[in-house]
């Protein structure tokens, strides 16, 4: 099968063709220097094909770093919003928030432990409060227990 020879020069439309660009487009190319014309108006085809293939890749490298610095700006904007949100207590550690949780519950411990003497003073009386009050806490016990796990787990 006989190969088509090259042209050493092309016209306008014929450039544009093998470019797969518009006439109008080589003509912005030529413009700013990324084609090159011939005195007489015609593109010499090997250098046009070669600036035009490295006008391109350089484009897609310019691309490429645009969207990593684009992905490292949007990481910067994140982590300074999480940052402003930990400042203005929206967002709370999950270490710090169950300390949190363990001193309020050890709070609502020793108010149940001390609600039968504080009612009364009669020994049975405190005796059958003390077994409401026990009952309640294993109840908070098992709700707060799962409630600890979805917050450690998320889920």
């Amino acid at each position: 099968m006989p190969t088509a020879e090259i042209p050493e020069s092309v016209s306008a439309k014929g450039l544009a063709a093998l470019l797969d660009v518009s006439v109008r487009h080589l003509s912005r190319l030529s413009k700013a220097d990324i084609v090159i014309r011939n005195e007489n108006g015609s593109y010499p085809v090997t250098a046009n094909v070669g600036r035009y293939i490295a006008y391109a890749v350089d484009g897609e490298r310019r691309k490429a770093a645009d969207t990593s610095g684009d992905r490292l700006r949007e990481q910067r904007r994140l982590a300074l919003e999480r940052d402003m949100a930990r400042d203005d207590r929206k967002l709370v550690d999950i270490e710090e928030a169950t300390e949190t949780l363990d001193e309020v519950i050890a709070l609502v411990v020793e108010a149940f432990e001390a609600l039968p003497r504080r009612a009364t003073s009669d020994r049975s009386a405190q005796l059958k409060i003390q077994a409401v009050c026990d009952a309640i806490r294993g109840e908070l016990a098992d709700g707060l227990s799962a409630k600890a796990s979805t917050l450690r787990t998320g889920k």
